[in-house]
């Protein structure tokens, strides 16, 4: 009896934490804290890139996906397409305040985060929704766009 208690909680929370991920994809703000926050762990724990990752655009996945393949090919390993996301390179030229200070429009498929630090700037962050989720768009450079050419 002890263990069916057991295992109808342990069920519950499980249940509880995964409904719980999949709403803090419903909202632009959510999903952009979350991107934060996993970038700003990445300094210590790696594995968090691959959270951010996740919280991607579509382009921006496929031009990481691309950046890993290229170095792979250089390398003599292979790379993660999150491994090209910079630890610690990425930063808000600011630190938001808090979530209350977060104002987003949106519009259809498409919204902005506007963020707010304590001297009054902002910074605009676009969203999109794809496949039901939203989507932090990171504009990268292509690679093609990205290489030096030849003389």
């Amino acid at each position: 009896m002890l263990h069916a208690r057991r295992a109808l909680a342990l069920i519950g929370v499980l249940l509880c934490v995964a409904c719980g991920s999949g709403d803090a994809d419903k909202h632009p703000s959510e999903v952009l804290l979350r991107f934060l926050e996993a970038m700003d762990r990445s300094l210590q724990h790696e594995a968090a890139l691959k959270e951010a990752f996740a919280l991607l655009d579509d382009a921006a996945q496929k031009e990481l996906r691309a950046r890993a393949e290229r170095a792979s090919s250089l390398a003599s390993r292979s790379f993660s397409p999150w491994e090209m996301i910079a630890q610690g390179r990425f930063r808000m030229r600011f630190a938001p305040l808090d979530h209350a200070d977060l104002r987003t429009t949106i519009e259809g498929d498409r919204a902005t985060v506007h963020v707010k630090d304590e001297d009054g700037r902002t910074a605009a962050v676009p969203l999109v929704r794809e496949h039901g989720h939203w989507r932090v768009q990171l504009a990268l450079p292509t690679l093609a766009q990205s290489a030096p050419r030849a003389p």
